[in-house]
């Protein structure tokens, strides 16, 4: 048995034999040690019959095989988890098996569907591995055509899944009954939650699409005294009347009990289900109000010393210049009085208080700006002493000129005090101090 003790990432198996109950059966077989050991051969002293005496060895195995029986009982019995219960109408899904720290599931993105191929290749060149990425696909063939057959899962092909399930990134075939179309939206989020929690296992997992940039290192960082065992519905905080959701385009976590939770709820069938056309098609907003509504758990303010914002729904230049839409600082600006989030939280920052050290996505970033992204991470944390001079001469050259998508921004090379923001704030989201893995 492993189980979940102070953070330590355990799981327990719990199967049909062990919640069944056992028969006594009378043995009719000699006395034995606890260890099974065979019984020992008398001998005779002093002209007394007396039993050879056991081995230090059998006392210790039956000690230890104790202390592991009574060790079982004890977690078997405090697990939580292990005691849900789940509709399993579908085989393909199982549970209860150890599994990565998160997932970061790429979902597909509903802007420029014809080139997501682009943006999926180049997210599998950059912060795929690190991000333990999972690439959502309705057609392999077209979204990710380098796909190796070894990291597929497919369960309409014979249940078909990766060779080496500790290596990522992987891609999961959806099944032919759920489309692209936006009303089955809410369906593909589901599928993906239920296979992440069944069949990886995962302790988080984080929701985000091809048009996201994610920083793997800084994700570990934030979810380092987190437990999986305690719910959790982190990004991005916005308010709509009467419900706070997180940004789908920023990216959200979810723990493993949050996400237990909503399986559970959607295996009973009678709540938090999207029974409406647009509620089939933001399925985000569904599982926010489910969250809130339903289950109690509630968004939570994820900023960095509650001042500077880990995720972000626009791309680093548009962050940076404060260069968003209306209906962005709307949502921003209806915290007031809402528990957990303080007044600050209603002012959108920018320049270099516009994101914390500890940044963990983008939106609307192209394949281009991916590669750009983290080739001058990638050189910052190699060459810590680089100069402003070395440093903007470098993020001139890579970033690309064009193929930026339609929701992003030039650098603003025209404008001095922008660019040295921009780059301090390049400087900062780029530290060794804060790289790590999990």
């Amino acid at each position: 048995y492993h189980h979940q003790i102070n953070n330590e990432r355990t799981t327990t198996t719990v199967t049909n034999n062990m919640l069944a109950p056992r028969k006594r059966i009378q043995s009719t077989a000699p006395n034995t040690a606890l260890s099974g050991a065979e019984v020992q051969p008398s001998i005779e002293r002093d002209g007394k019959t007396m039993r050879r005496p056991a081995s230090k060895t059998t006392y210790y195995v039956a000690l230890l095989t104790l202390l592991v029986v009574a060790a079982a009982l004890y977690l078997l019995s405090n697990n939580e988890d292990s005691l849900l219960l789940y509709s399993t109408s579908n085989e393909y899904f199982s549970k209860n098996k150890a599994g990565p720290r998160f997932v970061s599931v790429v979902i597909p993105s509903v802007v420029d569907p014809p080139h997501r191929h682009r943006r999926v290749q180049a997210i599998v060149e950059t912060w795929a591995e690190g991000a333990h990425a999972l690439i959502v696909v309705h057609n392999a063939s077209q979204e990710y055509p380098n796909a190796p057959d070894a990291s597929i899962w497919d369960a309409e092909k014979k249940n078909q899944e990766p060779v080496d399930k500790t290596r990522f990134p992987q891609v999961l075939q959806l099944p032919s009954n759920i489309t692209m179309a936006d009303n089955d939206g809410f369906q593909r989020l589901e599928y993906v939650i239920r296979h992440v929690y069944y069949q990886q296992h995962a302790d988080f997992i984080l929701l985000v699409n091809d048009h996201s940039y994610v920083i793997p290192s800084h994700l570990c960082h934030y979810l380092y005294d987190k437990s999986p065992g305690d719910d959790l519905y982190a990004g991005r905080a916005m308010k709509n009347p009467g419900t706070i959701f997180n940004s789908g385009a920023a990216g959200y976590l979810l723990s493993r009990a949050t996400m237990a939770k909503l399986l559970d709820i959607w295996d009973q069938g009678e709540q938090c289900q999207a029974n409406q056309g647009w509620m089939r098609s933001n399925p985000d907003l569904v599982v926010a109000q489910c969250l809130q509504d339903v289950l109690h758990i509630a968004a939570l303010d994820s900023r960095e010393s509650g001042k500077f914002h880990r995720f972000h729904s626009y791309g680093l230049v548009r962050t940076v210049l404060a260069a968003v839409d209306e209906w962005y600082t709307n949502v921003h600006d209806r915290f007031q009085n809402v528990p957990g989030f303080d007044e600050s939280y209603r002012t959108l920052l920018n320049g270099t208080d516009c994101c914390s050290r500890e940044t963990i996505s983008f939106h609307y970033v192209e394949y281009k700006e991916t590669r750009a992204l983290y080739e001058i991470r990638e050189r910052l944390l190699k060459e810590q002493s680089m100069t402003d001079s070395q440093l903007l001469a470098f993020v001139i050259d890579t970033w690309p000129k064009k193929d930026l998508g339609g929701y992003s921004f030039r650098l603003p090379t025209d404008n001095e005090q922008q660019m040295k923001q921009l780059l301090s704030v390049l400087r900062k989201m780029s530290t060794r101090d804060l790289e790590t893995t999990c």
